[in-house]
């Protein structure tokens, strides 16, 4: 798998939340990735037994273990230099409410039209600061995933339940 394959699987399931149908045409465009390349990184979903095919679906559960228990070790990320960008992890707007952050310690996606002030982290995808600039959805998905990768143990708690809630739940965004 690519890092960005986990961008795709989020995408797919905020796609499934909606009830709504999707296109590679259309995955491609929200992901900003190449039509092949989205082909190929769904492809890789179901060979990771995380997409069915059949139902044109995410396997929630499937998806929600990879979360919680592997992007850590796949993917693993560390703040680096502090620079201008967008908040995520522990930082975004998702876990402000039960986390306290002060600047010292925000993490952020490095982006030249970011307002906020941080420690840098590799995101998933490099374009991840432009899919989310138009997706709340995603943009709570990919925080929380962040928040896995380089969260303390009592953030990793907080964002793995509301990745649960939000995953596993039945409502739609």
């Amino acid at each position: 798998m690519k890092s960005h394959d986990i961008v795709v699987m989020c995408s797919l399931l905020i796609f499934q939340k909606k009830r709504k149908d999707w296109s590679y045409r259309s995955l491609s465009q929200l992901v900003l990735l190449s039509l092949s390349e989205t082909h190929a990184s769904v492809k890789r979903l179901e060979e990771s037994a995380i997409y069915d095919s059949m139902t044109k679906s995410i396997i929630q559960k499937n998806a929600l273990e990879l979360l919680v228990h592997g992007v850590k070790y796949m993917y693993p990320a560390k703040g680096g230099s502090v620079t201008r960008g967008v908040l995520t992890a522990h930082s975004a707007p998702i876990m402000q409410n039960m986390i306290s952050s002060s600047d010292d310690n925000n993490y952020i996606w490095a982006y030249a039209l970011g307002k906020s002030k941080g420690m840098s982290v590799k995101p998933l995808s490099k374009d991840v600061p432009k899919i989310i600039e138009n997706n709340p959805e995603m943009y709570d998905i990919l925080a929380l995933v962040d928040c896995l990768r380089v969260g303390k143990v009592r953030e990793k708690e907080i964002a793995e339940n509301l990745l649960k809630e939000l995953i596993l739940s039945n409502d739609e965004y």
